[in-house]
């Protein structure tokens, strides 16, 4: 819209106010949306990612060099004045019955080569193992999911 544009040519005028320009401002007739300040360009696209971003020169130019992350800030702040959320709906409970040997031989199919979910702590219920699942015979390429496996050798009931 024509306020929006008279905006940034404004501001982009007050920030080159004494300077050089190079082929005119965005709104400007014959303008090509660069801007020249001091020694850096400016894109058409600099106020949009000046705030979100973090700005910085790189090649004589005005570019974005990392996000601001307001985002995580804010949620950091709420979590100290107040309270946060967190959905973990997505995280979901599966319990394996089988005999051992068919659980290892299905699980080895699907974990990687000498994977901690197969070590004998694992297996004896001293350790759990934070992996991830992979398709069927594909290792490394076919990852589906990071998981927690949690063996109960038997003999151990789930009354105590």
């Amino acid at each position: 819209c024509r306020a929006r544009r008279r905006a940034v040519s404004l501001l982009a005028a007050r920030q080159l106010q004494g300077r050089p320009t190079g082929a005119g401002l965005a709104g400007e007739k014959g303008g090509s949306g660069v801007a020249v300040a001091a020694s850096s360009v400016w894109l058409a696209t600099h106020l949009w990612h000046s705030k979100r971003m973090a700005m910085g020169e790189l090649f004589g130019m005005r570019v974005a060099l990392k996000r601001a992350d307001a985002g995580e800030r804010a949620a950091v702040r709420w979590a100290k004045n107040a309270a946060t959320l967190h959905d973990a709906s997505y995280l979901t409970l599966i319990t394996l019955h089988a005999p051992s040997p068919l659980l290892r031989a299905t699980l080895a199919r699907l974990l990687p080569p000498r994977s901690t979910a197969l070590s004998r702590d694992c297996v004896e219920g001293r350790i759990e193992a934070d992996v991830v699942i992979n398709a069927a015979g594909v290792y490394p390429r076919g990852a589906l999911a990071p998981v927690r496996i949690a063996w109960r050798p038997p003999g151990h009931g789930s009354s105590a």
